[in-house]
């Protein structure tokens, strides 16, 4: 069973990211459970635990951008959700919409494969990835990223001209590049809009 681990220091934190792609089959029902048990493990070692459509990731880094700034929102008090793993999700669609995030980037029982991503302040999540893979009865794990940028320009309403004007000899680079200004941008007005009185809020 092959899992990546990696860690990478942003704006002075030290993220600790553990993911793969998994083989699933689950049921709704066991879905909801998997998803009520993943939180409390989240709450319990501060950390968070995502299950998302393989697809949508081109980028660990995002990932591990997105957890920062769902855990800031948390620490600075204006959070979107009550739920750690949640936030990381809409801070990794940079949108405030739940149910664009359950439709575009959140993980679909329907599907075989999800990417499941374990995200710590602390140390290497790498336990509770196995941990969550054992629950999940997932026998083929694999760390290759098979994103489609097609489906990723579209969640993120990135235009070619953007691309082209990205400073890059890489694609996916530019992609990164837009992706995490995008975040970076959602991160802002949030923080903003808390920041405003209320009726200017």
């Amino acid at each position: 069973m092959q899992i990546c681990s990696t860690a990478y220091q942003l704006f002075g934190s030290r993220i600790h990211i553990a993911y793969c792609t998994a083989e699933v089959t689950v049921s709704k029902g066991q879905y909801e459970e998997l998803l009520s048990i993943a939180k409390k493990a989240a709450e319990k070692k501060a950390c968070s635990v995502v299950f998302i459509k393989p697809k949508v990731v081109f980028s660990d880094k995002i990932l591990a951008l997105a957890f920062y700034y769902a855990e800031k929102s948390f620490e600075q008090g204006f959070n979107i959700s009550r739920d750690l793993n949640l936030e990381t999700l809409l801070y990794l669609s940079a949108t405030r919409q739940i149910s664009r995030v359950l439709e575009k980037t959140a993980w679909n029982p329907a599907d075989k494969k999800a990417f499941i991503c374990c995200c710590s302040l602390e140390d290497s999540p790498s336990e509770l990835l196995l941990e969550t893979l054992e629950l999940l009865n997932s026998t083929y794990c694999s760390c290759r990223l098979k994103p489609d940028l097609s489906y990723i320009r579209d969640l993120y309403g990135i235009t070619e001209e953007e691309i082209a004007a990205t400073s890059s000899n890489s694609l996916l680079d530019k992609m990164f590049k837009l992706v995490s200004s995008r975040l970076a941008l959602f991160f802002a007005e949030n923080s903003r809009k808390a920041s405003l009185p209320p009726k200017l809020n």
